[in-house]
């Protein structure tokens, strides 16, 4: 086994101690696992005893009394069972027995389908509820026959169980419910109840755009003014008045971009000193190697690899941050 076999196998070991799930294997967070590790042990464990009135610290009479404890409160005291009477109960006569028994009717099979949700998502042959309620008069004697079938000979087609699992990824699902601040990051969450979680990682966006820069690739989620790209601030904020020449404020790298260079279109023609301004502008881009078939990337400015990890942003915060 490898020397880094080694440390990785070492890393997971303590993380798996630790309990801590939500930081990567690759954040080489040995030393914060084992401290962790560390303080669960000595809050979990128990020094003393009181029993009957008395403290006892050893730790083999601790592991005893409470051992006794609970083989005493699951042991059972009493010999006495429950016994179910069943003479004198009220049952239900021939009639009774016969209306629960008999065949299910077509306005019963109608109303239950009435009572499903419409729209919710088909099954295998992808027809939603609402389907067979509007096409209801031409369908309705195979649904009774199907029912019927099933009451008479207690058997069914062992499709009626399949269905679908639909795996949304998680950033779709929060794009969808809270809607997008920025490529990179959501609204935020205004509503009162079951947001918390969210509400909080949300709220962490500001010192993390402040730390980051966007890596640019085929530049479609990058807009050339607004975004802080080429590890540069925001051009509309040391531009300006280019800025606000420009013809579209929100215009992506990649509509800015083509194979000869840079294609900025204004609003009017520009005065002489308008394009000098250009041209500086133009000298601070001139590193620029274009774009790629790659996707834009938000990259960590602490970094040499531009990868954040838990354990860099860690190092990053203040002793008093981390405990506040």
């Amino acid at each position: 086994m490898s020397f880094e076999e080694v440390v990785k196998n070492e890393e997971i070991r303590w993380r798996k101690r630790s309990r801590i799930q939500w930081l990567k294997q690759g954040d080489k967070n040995t030393k914060f696992f084992h401290r962790i590790a560390t303080s669960r042990k000595r809050y979990n464990t128990i020094e003393s005893l009181k029993v009957e009135g008395s403290n006892i610290t050893d730790p083999t009479d601790i592991k005893e009394a409470i051992k006794s404890y609970y083989e005493n409160l699951y042991k059972e005291t009493e010999v006495w069972r429950l016994e179910l009477q069943l003479q004198g109960i009220t049952c239900i006569n021939e009639d009774e027995k016969e209306e629960l028994q008999k065949q299910i009717e077509e306005e019963e099979i109608l109303e239950c389908i009435k009572l499903c949700a419409m729209e919710k998502a088909p099954g295998p042959d992808g027809f939603p509820m609402s389907f067979y309620l509007i096409f209801w008069e031409v369908m309705k004697e195979d649904i009774k026959g199907m029912i019927h079938e099933f009451y008479n000979n207690q058997r069914t087609e062992r499709s009626f169980n399949t269905t679908f699992v639909a795996l949304i990824p998680k950033k779709d699902v929060i794009k969808s419910k809270y809607g997008d601040y920025n490529p990179w990051c959501s609204n935020v969450s205004v509503d009162a109840y079951g947001v918390g979680v969210w509400r909080t990682i949300r709220n962490l966006w500001q010192k993390l755009e402040a730390n980051t820069y966007i890596e640019v690739g085929n530049g479609r989620r990058t807009k050339f003014w607004t975004d802080a790209w080429n590890k540069q601030i925001p051009l509309k904020e040391s531009f300006p008045d280019m800025f606000l020449l420009c013809s579209n404020h929100d215009a992506k790298i990649n509509e800015c971009w083509t194979e000869r260079g840079w294609d900025l279109i204004f609003r009017r023609f520009l005065n002489d000193w308008e394009v000098e301004r250009v041209a500086k502008l133009l000298e601070l881009l001139e590193k620029f190697p274009g774009i790629t078939n790659a996707p834009d990337s938000l990259r960590w400015k602490h970094s040499k690899d531009g990868a954040f990890t838990v354990s860099r942003a860690y190092k990053m915060e203040s002793p008093q941050q981390r405990n506040s």
